[in-house]
């Protein structure tokens, strides 16, 4: 149900604050001021509540703007202070079998994993004690390192923050011609992280010096996620689970593909499609060590965003330090124009400041800081992904406008 509690909290507790002091002195003014507290109560929730109205219709057109005319489903889910402000979906999750879509369907969030391990390595970095700007030669395996000292590689260089941030020269595995082939003309081929790693490796050496600018790599977070392994001692997927604390932050519909089971109660996953064509089949192992991996519902894209980033979340913030999420956007030595920080993307959407990170199968994540403001989107169709920037712009634009002109 949607409430307008998340909205209203602010307010009423100046008010309150105005009420109790009047109390205590008694005053003719301040007898004004209570009658004009409790005018204020009685009006803010009216307020929060066309507020709501409005989030909520917002949130209907960004679906119906992409399903089903350019996809088959599309979800929006949207959280003000970790809390409920409007969701929606149209279309449908399975259209061979009329499966509707809805916030909790299930997907494959490809390259929105990637915030949830670098959450989990700032984490485990801060609990080893490791620098961020750490050698990450030493916390690989052996033959991680051995194949990028073959590839060329500077082992004496490339740090922990430069992968992060991809700005460590790293190619990535995933636009190799080789990878994509094998990839879906044999859908079955199992890829380890270990074959991922050496295809990189053995792409033609690096395309920068460590640090110099920012290259997109998803070999790099594959690396992280062995990184992760070697700090926590555990596997990849446990240790997310451990560090991001699924239970305590409501994260009931997320879990690592392959590795774990979809949890009781879980909806089918939904079908995903690259112009038309149903890659829902794809050998799960190509994309799930770090660069991708997890799968989860709408919903939950939206509540890990808010526990990540949401100062006014309840029920287990990710981060307990402010240092831990201020290095995570931090554009501390990074190359200049990188809008890329520690596993997130921070600029602007329509002038308004935000965090998100997009995946490539049509997923999406967004916190607004100054609002906070949390909003999950999915779309089922890998080249429905313009249409659905274009009307998250719109959503963003509606849900910041001034009240009268929303």
């Amino acid at each position: 149900m949607i409430t307008a509690s998340a909205l209203v909290r602010k307010p009423l507790l100046k008010v309150a604050a105005v009420i109790a002091h009047c109390l205590a002195h008694r005053g003719r003014l301040c007898r004004s001021a209570w009658l004009a507290g409790l005018l204020a109560c009685s009006v803010i929730p009216q307020l929060a509540a066309r507020d709501i109205t409005g989030a909520q219709a917002h949130a209907e057109k960004l679906v119906h703007a992409v399903a089903p005319g350019h996809a088959p489903g599309a979800a929006v889910v949207v959280l003000h202070a970790g809390k409920p402000l409007a969701s929606a979906a149209a279309g449908w999750a399975d259209p061979s079998r009329d499966v509707p879509m809805t916030a909790e369907t299930p997907l494959r969030i490809a390259s929105v994993t990637k915030p949830y391990v670098a959450a989990t390595l700032l984490r485990l970095a801060d609990q080893t004690g490791t620098s961020l700007d750490a050698l990450l030669a030493p916390l690989l395996p052996q033959r991680s390192r051995q194949a990028l000292l073959e590839g060329g590689f500077a082992l004496d260089a490339i740090t922990l923050r430069q992968v992060l941030s991809h700005t460590a020269g790293l190619p990535s595995h995933s636009s190799s011609l080789y990878y994509k082939a094998i990839s879906f003309l044999f859908r079955g081929w199992e890829w380890s992280a270990a074959d991922q790693v050496r295809l990189m490796a053995g792409a033609g050496g690096p395309l920068s010096r460590p640090g110099e600018r920012y290259r997109y790599s998803d070999t790099g977070y594959v690396l992280l996620g062995q990184v992760v392994e070697t700090l926590s001692g555990k596997a990849l997927h446990a240790a997310v689970r451990e560090q991001v604390d699924y239970r305590a932050n409501g994260l009931s519909q997320t879990w690592w593909d392959h590795f774990e089971q979809p949890p009781a109660g879980s909806l089918p996953r939904a079908r995903q499609y690259l112009s038309g064509w149903d890659i829902s089949g794809l050998n799960a192992t190509r994309d799930l060590y770090g660069g991708g991996g997890l799968v989860a519902s709408t919903r939950d894209m939206a509540r890990f965003f808010a526990a990540l980033f949401s100062p006014a979340n309840e029920g287990g913030q990710i981060f307990r330090s402010p240092a831990l999420l201020n290095e995570m956007v931090s554009a501390k030595r990074l190359p200049a124009h990188s809008a890329y920080r520690l596993g997130v993307r921070v600029g602007d959407i329509r002038g308004v400041a935000a965090y998100r990170h997009v995946g490539i199968w049509g997923t999406l994540a967004i916190h607004l800081p100054e609002q906070d403001i949390s909003i999950g989107v999915a779309v089922t169709e890998r080249e429905a992904i313009p249409v659905m920037r274009e009307a998250v712009a719109d959503l963003i634009a509606g849900l910041t406008a001034p009240s009268g002109n929303r």
